[in-house]
């Protein structure tokens, strides 16, 4: 009797605990079994895979051939493995796939090209081959397989013949005489031709009935025939056929079949590998590169990113096929002829291209003075510049000047600090369009000793061109200290041959680095001091210095002595002397308002 003043849950926690114990062992149990189930599915898909792939290679090609001998050893290993770890090979033959153990491991969506539908409509319902099947009997096997296969029809035999007179010992089969009376009635009993209109007639309509899809279903049948007359074809139609006989027809051909193989790298039953993939890809950006198709090309890469496997290194491979550091400098090239593509555009599709484009970027524009290919190498450059602006600087002075100096204001632009020590180095460059590339970077870089004494020594360079940029770089970043070792250098410079055009600049700098010290030497310059000072003929050259620093200084004291000179001076020197007087002039207007 039970004594229900015991609580239920009391003498009941061990017997529960091993009831739990149990259920997780069951459990365990359970996934271990669906484990080893799905590998042993798995190693029959590879093995079906393997049989029918050497089945077709037997009449593909010789028998000699190197396919041959490959597709034969994938089918002994997989084969033996297959039969050692999970024993007999059972395969239920079904119109449009092959089962093993209820799941499907071969199925071919092409009934012009699946094995198991011509097994099927000859009648074959199951195959088995077991542990201890010879490799003669497979061989002969796969004989008859190769005939189905490809669909050659013997008159005699078919293929339930064939395997009768072979008389295998450790290979079993199944099969019926083709679709017979009996096969329709168990159809007709089982569906009940009353319950529903779509209930199939026959055998192969029931099991065509359950088909993928996509399944390449039997023609149906001819209905009334209607007499021959002309019927107008929509327009929508003629579109159709014009785009695939246009110039877009095969690239859009291209871009489908691209994305059908990439759908096949993934096919659970009979997966394409990379290496068959690869070389059509490579053809397709063959053509397409060949006719100056990139639009055509950018969509294919992008397919190719979108639909590839997940797996970084088959798509990266997949990418290559299409793009590689050659096709780029192609495209570069392209796209500077042709002006087909966008910046934006050209630089989506180097964003898809796997490799190092830095050093075909900088090739190219070392041989490629203008054009939108470099427009777009350069944009490409800048993340570079960014991060690793050594590989970019690395390439200076080896380039053409126009490259080295849109390399140079490229770094200056996204890497300023980057650029400043090149700017530096460059000073020494040969070229004088350099140098003055880099003055114009030190014009605007944090201010520092190596800085200055950089533009000082930039005062002494053999080109007025470079000089003058180093004037206006002293002059913006306001080194007063550099005041003294200009004058010294003008005083050298005026000498000798100088142009007026660098007197004048010298003299608007001096005025403008320290004005106090160049009132009174520019004044010196005027008007020198002194009965000896009036005797001493002063060069042109610092007396055009001296009026265009008084033009910048301006003031009474300018005024006079411009005044002074104008009276005593004649020519070009007279002239500059009035128009400097007139700009003064301005000046004290602007100045007294």
């Amino acid at each position: 009797m039970t004594d229900l003043t015991t609580r239920p849950d009391q003498g009941t926690g061990l017997a529960a605990a091993a009831g739990g114990d149990q259920a997780s062992g069951a459990g365990e149990a359970a996934s271990a079994a669906e484990r080893a189930a799905s590998t042993a599915v798995k190693a029959a898909s590879k093995t079906v895979r393997a049989l029918t792939h050497a089945a077709s290679s037997f009449l593909l090609y010789d028998a000699s051939n190197e396919a041959v001998a490959s597709f034969i050893t994938d089918l002994q290993e997989s084969l033996d493995q297959f039969l050692t770890s999970f024993g007999r090979l059972e395969l239920e033959i079904r119109p449009w796939d092959m089962t093993f153990q209820g799941q499907v491991v071969y199925l071919d969506r092409d009934r012009e090209r699946s094995l198991a539908f011509r097994l099927y409509k000859d009648g074959v319902r199951k195959l088995v081959i077991h542990p201890d099947v010879t490799w003669e009997e497979i061989v002969e096997l796969l004989s008859i397989l190769a005939v189905r296969a490809k669909g050659i029809r013997q008159h005699e035999d078919d293929v339930v013949t064939m395997l009768w007179n072979a008389a295998f010992k450790h290979i079993e089969t199944e099969a019926v005489e083709g679709l017979v009376a009996e096969d329709d009635e168990r159809v007709a009993d089982l569906g009940g031709a009353a319950e529903s209109a779509v209930v199939p007639r026959s055998a192969l309509q029931a099991v065509v009935f359950n088909a993928p899809y996509l399944f390449d279903y039997p023609l149906p049948p001819v209905g009334d025939r209607g007499p021959v007359a002309y019927r107008p074809i929509p327009e929508a139609s003629l579109e159709r056929l014009r785009r695939e006989d246009g110039p877009d027809g095969l690239p859009l051909e291209c871009a489908q079949l691209t994305a059908e193989l990439l759908g096949l790298l993934s096919d659970e039953f009979d997966p394409l590998s990379a290496d068959d993939v690869i070389p059509l890809l490579r053809e397709i950006r063959g053509f397409l590169l060949n006719h100056t198709m990139l639009r055509q090309l950018a969509q294919i890469l992008r397919v190719v990113n979108e639909k590839a496997p997940p797996d970084p290194d088959l798509r990266a491979r997949l990418l290559a096929a299409l793009a590689d550091n050659e096709v780029f400098r192609r495209l570069l090239e392209v796209a500077g002829e042709a002006q087909e593509l966008s910046l934006e555009e050209l630089g989506e599709i180097a964003a898809l291209m796997p490799g190092d484009h830095v050093p075909v970027i900088l090739d190219f524009l070392a041989t490629h003075p203008d054009g939108t290919g470099r427009l777009l190498g350069i944009r490409l450059l800048e993340q570079e510049a960014r991060t690793r602006p050594e590989r970019i600087s690395q390439r200076l002075l080896a380039n053409p000047e126009a490259a080295d100096l849109e390399l140079l204001r490229m770094l200056e632009r996204v890497n300023p600090a980057a650029a400043e020590p090149l700017a530096l180095e460059l000073l020494s460059a040969r070229t004088a369009a350099v140098q003055v590339g880099a003055l114009a970077i030190l014009a605007h870089a944090p201010y520092s000793a190596k800085v200055g004494r950089a533009l000082v020594g930039a005062l002494r360079a053999p080109s007025e061109e470079v000089r003058r940029k180093a004037l206006d770089a002293l002059v913006a970043q306001k080194e007063r200290r550099a005041y003294e070792t200009l004058v010294e250098q003008f005083k050298v410079m005026a000498a000798g041959a100088m142009s007026l055009d660098e007197a004048g600049a010298i003299g608007e700098a001096m005025a403008r680095l320290d004005p106090d010290r160049a009132r009174t030497q520019l004044a010196e310059w005027v008007r020198p001091p002194g009965l000896l000072g009036r005797l001493t003929s002063v060069p042109l050259p610092l007396r055009w210095g001296a009026v265009a620093g008084f033009t910048v200084l301006g003031g009474e004291q300018a005024r006079e002595l411009v005044e002074w000179l104008a009276g005593k001076s004649t020519g070009e020197l007279q002239r500059l002397c009035h128009t400097a007087l007139e700009t003064i002039a301005v000046q004290e207007g602007g100045r007294q308002r």
